[in-house]
């Protein structure tokens, strides 16, 4: 483990060494989407004084102009870092768009759990743990804790 990371290195490079890998970029996640949401676009930048465990990072979005607003910069625990621990010199000179951290987190993401031909709202099959569908059975439950349920017709209102 370096002691300290490269100059150029992001959430992507850095991921083999994250403490919490999951958990730290689904946080990032939520930042960089309220960003972009708010702004059209967003990045983030790591910080890169530390060995890439539990980097701060900072969210921005660029201007029309091609510069960089910051929108927030934060704790590896998603909290907000204040302004005297977020000096320019301390971030990466490399950042990832809300779209590389969302393919990332994707990417990183168990896909035993997927089952193909279902779509998110994207239009990309879904990444997430799927639930089986459970029908509210019509009627009363039987007694004495059975799951048996009697079939029954509806009738078309």
């Amino acid at each position: 483990m370096p002691k300290k990371i490269a100059p150029d290195s992001t959430i992507a490079t850095v991921w083999p060494h994250l403490v919490h890998q999951r958990s730290y970029v689904a946080g990032v996640l939520n930042k960089v989407r309220l960003c972009n949401k708010e702004h059209g676009n967003a990045f983030v930048k790591i910080g890169v004084t530390g060995s890439g465990q539990k980097p701060c990072y900072r969210v921005f979005h660029l201007e029309a102009d091609g510069s960089e607003t910051i929108f927030g910069s934060y704790w590896d625990m998603h909290d907000t870092l204040e302004n005297e621990h977020a000096l320019n010199a301390n971030w990466s000179i490399a950042a990832m768009s809300y779209e590389e951290v969302h393919a990332l987190m994707i990417d990183k993401s168990p896909s035993d759990n997927v089952r193909p031909g279902l779509s998110g709202r994207d239009g990309g099959d879904s990444r997430r743990v799927l639930k089986p569908h459970l029908d509210v059975p019509c009627g009363p439950r039987p007694l004495a804790g059975s799951i048996a349920v009697r079939a029954c017709a509806t009738k078309p209102t």
